[in-house]
């Protein structure tokens, strides 16, 4: 994060506007086209929010506040972005809530109106699944150090990035995400440096960074596609489940023995990009270290822009499930301050701008 923000600065210097950090005008034609094939207000909404958060930045630098710093991993952004996902989160759970209860009451045996026959997995597989892996990681994180509490709120935060990736992917067309938001620094920060003690810091910044952050670790978007994909089939869908498992576990051993045998074979150090073997590492433990030895400093608060994601995404969610004629979906303020979003902005315009012209005017 610390080489990105120093790219983003060194190549947004010596323009009037450089503190919109934007440094990308790239051209994606497959891209062109999702955007064209998703609904107009998701592609309306990626690229709007994405140069309304830029322009939240330059507005921040005019003013003198310092947290438009690293544009894309500000503070401005990364404390936006975690209020966002929070209402987002409980928005989602709150239109979804009879269904989930129905699902409750098939899952303990009860009589419900939901039926799970033509699911990949069962409703009652699901729930015990779900509520016995939920058990095991707080577990988990309060055997190494962290407090029970805390241990059971990171694990819902962390739940809430991958809901909010899932329905990114799955609606926006946007076949690319990666975590914005650090959930440690995030709990760290509200808590005014008094959640993590040491072990329990170290813990949560390489649960982070190692299970949730970047575009290849989050499971939920493929596991959403593939659970759609499967509608096709008539027959031993039941099936799925089981073989994305043992996919995964092929998938983990395959490529940790062809990376660790590379390393030791040809040396880390000479790879032609050593940011996951070398600079990567150095940073989390250093985030790590920042954490215990200042945590009264260590990720500090930023109530403002908080603040704002909660209520410009509970406005725009409002206004989306009351009023037709809306034209922006809250998925594209949930994306606008990410990685990908600074690749694929452009041809997200260039795809909207051509539905909107054929269908109005073609």
């Amino acid at each position: 994060i610390r080489r990105q923000r120093q790219m983003c600065i060194r190549d947004s210097q010596d323009t009037p506007l450089r503190y919109l950090y934007m440094v990308n005008l790239d051209l994606w034609w497959p891209v062109i086209g999702f955007a064209y094939l998703v609904p107009v207000d998701v592609s309306l909404s990626v690229w709007l929010f994405y140069l309304f958060g830029r322009t939240e930045l330059q507005v921040a630098a005019s003013y003198g506040s310092p947290l438009h710093y690293g544009g894309t991993w500000s503070d401005l952004m990364h404390w936006q972005m975690a209020g966002a996902y929070l209402v987002f989160t409980l928005g989602a759970l709150y239109m979804a809530r009879r269904h989930l209860v129905d699902v409750f009451k098939r899952a303990v045996g009860l009589a419900a109106k939901a039926d799970d026959a033509a699911e990949p997995v069962s409703y009652r597989a699901a729930f015990w699944g779900l509520l016995i892996s939920s058990a095991l990681v707080v577990a988990w994180f309060h055997h190494y150090g962290m407090k029970l509490w805390v241990g059971a709120i990171m694990y819902l935060l962390t739940m809430s990035v991958m809901l909010v990736h899932a329905r990114i992917v799955a609606q926006s067309g946007m076949y690319i995400t990666q975590v914005n938001v650090p959930t440690y620094g995030i709990l760290h920060g509200l808590g005014a440096g008094r959640v993590f003690g040491p072990q329990g810091a170290i813990v949560a910044v390489l649960h982070q960074e190692v299970f949730v952050n970047g575009s290849t670790a989050l499971p939920s978007p493929p596991a959403i596609h593939a659970f759609r994909i499967s509608e096709v089939f008539e027959k031993r869908r039941r099936l799925l489940l089981p073989a994305m498992v043992v996919s995964l576990l092929v998938a983990i051993i395959a490529s940790s023995w062809t990376m660790l045998n590379m390393a030791y074979s040809e040396g880390a150090a000479n790879f032609g990009d050593t940011w996951g073997e070398m600079d990567n590492p150095s940073s989390i433990f250093w985030t790590a270290h920042q954490m215990v030895q200042s945590p009264e400093q260590a990720f500090p608060a930023r109530w403002l822009p908080f603040g704002v994601g909660i209520v410009l995404t509970a406005f725009v969610m409002f206004m989306r499930a009351r009023f037709y004629w809306w034209p922006v979906h809250s998925l594209g303020f949930l994306m606008a301050s990410t990685y990908p979003a600074h690749h694929l902005w452009l041809s997200f315009l260039l795809g909207w701008l051509a539905k909107v012209l054929i269908l109005k005017l073609g």
